[in-house]
């Protein structure tokens, strides 16, 4: 029995030709805990192609739990148009939860959606993610957002591996999505837009729907205990199977603390960097400064404009240094660890270029001690020990990839 005050959002699956992934996710969605509600929207749109096997899977599924709709498009329309077809599916249902055949979802995913879409009722807010990042996708680092007691923390970025829109959301972005969509994306950038993203595919929704966010201020919620999981099959954006976007998942249900935007601590921009005053909450002497934080150094200079930066390039006035041996990684600053791989300072006391090897080798071994790298120190004759060697490696690698593709 639903409460009559709580909005239900209907699930909604995006699905083309992947019949072994579609089958996957369904089998997780059934062993979900739908617990008191009912009367719950099942909706499977599949994008036009030589994908019988896929209809049938979808015809096939019981759906115990409300009515089961299958939209078959006439036409192909792509995944970003399809993602943007199930989201105007909000005028219909109120609240839609999105889902790419490649999840899986947690038991927990529709109890967590009901408590978001029910508590967060703030204009900044763009959408209801079910994804916890554990993933810098750009960084190519692990993620750790700050902990601040609350179940969940806010990114100006779009999630595309479960999302939840209210109508109202949704209704935002598709009138600024109207008014923009055939402008120059690239010269029209707002800032605190990555130039990465500008470079995504035009089949990509989600690099509209962040510039969207930061042109208007506004915030994903995001848990810290993941609701969905990637599992990484080829398809549109990667040729072959990866499982970089794999999380752990919550197992079981609960009653989430949430923070709103104006309680919370912890608000990440969109190249998964701490805010400048979320940074102040935690260290009151930053409150007096106009900064950009750049801990990852994947920042292009003309994508900081403020006087003052917080960064591990090097600066050759520092205000204040630290040393890198925490993560998040933000938390050595806040705990003033002794070093000088980071560095506070005026913007135009920072040195252009690449980041030190040593100080990004550093940064790399400990952002990926769940990869079982441990911290190493780099001997005088260059030469490195084992992992840290194979590491090392793997950073020039990436070095040379980034240059040639930026050429």
């Amino acid at each position: 029995m639903n409460d009559n005050n709580q909005n239900i959002p209907a699930i909604i699956i995006a699905a083309y030709k992947r019949p072994a992934a579609l089958k996957r996710l369904l089998g997780s969605i059934a062993k979900a805990d739908f617990g008191q509600y009912s009367d719950i929207p099942l909706v499977i749109c599949i994008d036009k192609g030589n994908n019988n096997s896929v209809i049938r899977i979808a015809e096939n599924f019981d759906w115990a739990h409300g009515t089961k709709t299958i939209i078959k498009h006439e036409k192909r329309l792509g995944l970003k148009n399809n993602i943007l077809s199930c989201g105007n599916l909000t005028e219909q249902y109120d609240s839609v939860i999105i889902l790419e055949d490649d999840l899986l979802v947690s038991p927990a995913f529709y109890d967590y959606t009901v408590q978001a879409i029910n508590f967060f009722d703030d204009n900044r807010i763009a959408g209801i993610s079910l994804y916890g990042y554990n993933y810098n996708e750009y960084s190519f680092t692990y993620f750790f957002p700050v902990d601040d007691g609350y179940d969940n923390y806010f990114m100006q970025s779009a999630t595309s591996w479960g999302q939840a829109w209210t109508k109202h959301q949704w209704r935002g972005f598709k009138h600024w999505y109207k008014e923009n969509n055939n402008t120059n994306f690239y010269l029209n950038s707002p800032k605190g837009m990555p130039s990465f993203v500008n470079n995504w595919a035009d089949t990509s929704w989600k690099k509209y729907f962040i510039k969207y966010m930061i042109e208007n201020e506004k915030y994903f919620v995001c848990p810290r205990q993941s609701l969905t999981t990637n599992m990484g099959d080829a398809g549109t954006h990667h040729a072959e199977r990866q499982t970089n976007f794999q999380t752990p998942l919550l197992m079981a249900p609960k009653a989430f603390n949430f923070a709103h935007y104006n309680e919370s601590k912890v608000c990440y921009d969109a190249f998964y960097e701490l805010s400048a005053a979320s940074l102040s909450e935690f260290d009151h002497f930053y409150q007096q400064y106009d900064f950009n934080i750049d801990l990852m150094g994947i920042k292009k200079p003309e994508e900081l404009d403020k006087e003052y930066l917080l960064s591990i390039r090097k600066c050759t006035k520092p205000i204040k240094s630290f040393g890198i041996a925490l993560v998040p990684i933000v938390l050595n600053v806040i705990y003033q660890t002794k070093g000088d791989e980071i560095n506070f300072g005026k913007r135009a006391d920072f040195q252009p270029g690449d980041i030190p090897a040593d100080t990004k080798l550093n940064q790399l071994v400990i952002m990926h001690k769940m990869n079982k790298l441990h911290r190493i120190e780099v001997v005088s004759d260059g030469f490195l020990p084992n992992e840290a060697g194979i590491s090392l490696l793997l950073i020039k690698f990436v070095e040379l990839f980034r240059k040639i593709f930026r050429k």
